[in-house]
Parts: C-alpha cells; structure tokens; sequence
C-alpha cells in the first residue's frame, strides 16, 4: 500500500495516514506526489493487475481516497515507476513488458491511454525498472535491470493527433483526443 508520513520532525516521522491495496494485488513500487502535494501516482502490482497505475487523492492525508485506476490495455502487465510531465497533465509509466507508456491525468478522475514505445524499450530494455524526464519533459530517461539506460524522445505525445492542440485541452473541451483544429469552439 501507500504510507503517508509526517516528516515535521525528521528523526521522528509519524504515520497519518495509509492506502491499501485489494488483498493479492501487491505493493506499490513507485509513487510520484503532484506539485501541489494534492495527488499520488501510484503504480506496482503483480502482474495481470486491473489497475496498475493508481490516482490517488492525498488532500486529506488521514484518509487517501481513490480518484481513478488505468491498467495496461494489452498486455495486463504491472509497472515499475512513474514520471509525470513537468505540467502534471501527463503521466509515464513503465515496467517489465509494457514498454513506456504514456496516459492522460489532465482529468484526475477519468485518465485514458495516449501512446506507448513498447518496441522501441523492448528490443532493448524489455525489463524496464525505473523512468525520469528532463526538466522540459520532451526526453524519457528509462532504465533497464541489467542492460543501463534507454534515452528516449517523447515531445510528440503532448499532441498525438499532430494538429496543434495539448491533448489535455481536446480532452477538457472535447471528451477525447480528436483532430480539432485551433478555431473550433470547445
């Protein structure tokens, strides 16, 4: 599960608050807390887990509540680590298997499949453990048990459809990510 602690006294932390996992899920073996502390990223799991990536309300840290859950839509894999996108709107989630792939959390309650470079990590990094993002969020740091690390482009999934607009506004304004173009309303 997910532990909060209250570090105001450093060598003393004090437990405030935890999230549990379903029985037989496994633990969580990444996290990422939002800029505004209000979220967790949370991801881990063993294999085949219906949501491997969880959004995680820590507002009140007494009592953490689920907002939404993703899982991999194809291979039904658990991942290892989290980055988020320097905007907070984009999360990368890798593991064993599952590549690097790219969800949506623009809205905190329902997040949803963007892209993915499975081939491209699994030819070399199939075993993916750990992920980081340049400070502008457009270079993938992925690192790999065993082989080192994979440096990978990712400045095209902000706008997968390649028509101008952030996939988080098309989402906001049209309920998905479409081929809008600037001058439709929303």
């Amino acid at each position: 599960g997910l532990v909060i602690l209250s570090v105001t006294n450093p060598p003393s932390p004090t437990q405030v608050g935890h999230f549990t996992r379903p029985p037989g899920s496994g633990g969580f073996t990444g996290v990422h807390l939002s800029s505004d502390g209000r979220i967790a990223y949370a991801v881990g799991g063993e294999g085949n887990s219906d949501e491997a990536f969880r959004v995680i309300s820590v507002t009140n840290p007494a009592a953490p509540t689920l907002l939404s859950g993703y899982a991999d839509p194809q291979r039904g894999e658990s991942f290892a680590d989290v980055a988020m996108s320097p905007d907070g709107t984009t999360a990368f989630l890798v593991g064993r298997n599952v590549g690097l792939q790219v969800v949506d959390v623009s809205r905190e309650t329902s997040v949803f499949y963007v892209s993915e470079f499975h081939e491209l990590i699994d030819d070399v990094a199939p075993q993916a453990t750990g992920v980081a993002l340049s400070e502008d969020g457009n270079t993938a740091y992925i690192a790999q048990h065993g082989s080192g690390m994979r440096v990978v482009d990712v400045s095209g999934v902000y706008d997968v459809d390649d028509d101008g607009l952030p996939n988080w506004w098309e989402v906001l304004h049209f309920n998905s990510v479409t081929s809008a173009s600037p001058t439709d309303d929303g």
